[in-house]
């Protein structure tokens, strides 16, 4: 089972990056490595975050290639440690089952499929919807185009996708309840401010259906990244309890 809240580590290095990391040990959050820890680190770092949490460290890669490519990574992450990691849904629904089929088979005996998350990413929340319909060339809005993807990633099996917190609602009502919503782009109120589009408080994404929230710069960048962890753990705890079920919304 995952947190409620992922911190997104894009430090430079692995000394920064366990550095923070040891500062929010024993928080009910977990730690994602994207692709600057990653590929300046590779597994070492994984395996190194691993030892400080219960929670699956998120290798967030957003694989996209041609599918036995696909698949072949996939295998290689599983064979190395990987439980949680996620692909690229424009790839395609052929790319993203060679996905799911190169993580199973890697799989010791001694594992099962269900100790694997996979997710598919969407749409960057970088993205406008204006770069949606003259970049993608998409004549559709963020929401249409995001439960489209949505809805191919859980036909080919995965177990949720990566959206922006004001599309987890719309891939909600397209996947059900159980289908993950994981949200980055998530901010305090007097922090709304940078490089991302479409961004969300915690206790909106909550409300909205968000399952997991990944915080990166508002936690990192802190003057202490320590209790900026425990606002938004507090922030995300106190959310949750009073979500709305889907049926009272």
């Amino acid at each position: 089972m995952l947190p409620s809240l992922y911190i997104a580590l894009d430090a430079p290095d692995k000394e920064a990056a366990l550095a923070l990391a040891k500062q929010c040990q024993g928080l009910p959050l977990g730690f994602k490595v994207g692709m600057e820890l990653f590929y300046g680190e590779g597994m070492p770092i994984v395996r190194n975050l691993q030892a400080l949490s219960d929670y699956p460290v998120f290798v967030d890669l957003k694989l996209h290639d041609i599918p036995v490519t696909v698949e072949r990574a996939a295998a290689n992450l599983v064979r190395q440690g990987v439980r949680f990691f996620n692909i690229h849904a424009q790839g395609g629904p052929v790319m993203m089952e060679a996905a799911k089929n190169g993580a199973i088979e890697a799989l010791p005996a001694t594992d099962s499929e269900d100790s694997l998350t996979i997710l598919a990413v969407t749409l960057l929340t970088s993205l406008s919807a204006h770069d949606v319909n003259q970049h993608l060339q998409a004549n559709v809005s963020p929401n249409d185009y995001v439960a489209h993807l949505a809805k191919a990633s859980q036909a080919a099996g995965l177990n949720g996708v990566v959206c922006s917190a004001k599309e987890a609602t719309v891939v909600r009502d397209a996947c059900g309840e159980g289908f993950l919503k994981i949200t980055p782009g998530i901010r305090l109120p007097e922090n709304i401010v940078g490089d991302q589009q479409r961004v969300m408080t915690p206790e909106k994404a909550i409300h909205a259906g968000a399952t997991t929230l990944v915080v990166g710069r508002p936690i990192t960048q802190a003057a202490n990244p320590c209790v900026a962890a425990q606002t938004f753990c507090a922030a995300v705890a106190s959310a949750s309890c009073a979500a709305p079920t889907k049926a009272g919304a």
